[in-house]
């Protein structure tokens, strides 16, 4: 077992986690970066498995679990009470969606052979997803919420159903 590499795991779940609360608590922009250094501990974790050569299956599972809750679960909920802060069931289904294309894909990666450049995914890194919508919310801050366009919420919503689709695409990135 590599102890490095799962602690590096360990910490972008509490990553997530924490993005998650303080989202919650109306923290969004350390929520945001949050999720952002969740994708630099996601980065770490399979660097560091691979230097000291111990990749192992649980560590490949693991990382994909943790990626459904630092990348699909943590964005969404960030993203939903940020943007949205009411209930509306076109914003419900677009981020179920997200989260559900972000469990196919991971589902998908792990059970794909490995075949063709080591650096090449097919179907869009659920990191670069959830990456994206800590950066909208983070720009939108930055605009101030109450200057944002009303047209954001719907631009936003389009952006996560594009985000979904390339997730679960075949396109090679």
């Amino acid at each position: 077992m590599n102890y490095l590499a799962d602690l590096l795991s360990y910490s972008s779940l509490f990553c997530g986690f924490l993005c998650v609360v303080l989202s919650l608590e109306g923290h969004f922009v350390l929520a945001c970066w949050l999720i952002l250094l969740a994708v630099i501990f996601d980065g770490l974790d399979g660097q560091v498995a691979r230097l000291n050569q111990v990749p192992s299956e649980f560590g490949k599972e693991l990382d994909s679990l943790i990626d459904v809750v630092s990348f699909g679960m943590a964005p969404a909920i960030l993203a939903y009470i940020f943007i949205y802060r009411d209930f509306y069931v076109l914003s419900v289904l677009s981020l179920f969606v997200y989260l559900l294309a972000c469990v196919i894909r991971l589902a998908r990666y792990n059970i794909t052979p490995k075949h063709g450049p080591a650096n090449c995914f097919s179907g869009l890194p659920t990191t670069a997803g959830g990456g994206m919508l800590a950066a909208f919310v983070l720009m939108s801050i930055r605009r101030g919420h109450a200057n944002l366009p009303q047209y954001s919420p719907l631009l936003f919503l389009v952006m996560v159903l594009i985000l979904s689709c390339l997730m679960v695409s075949r396109i090679r990135y």
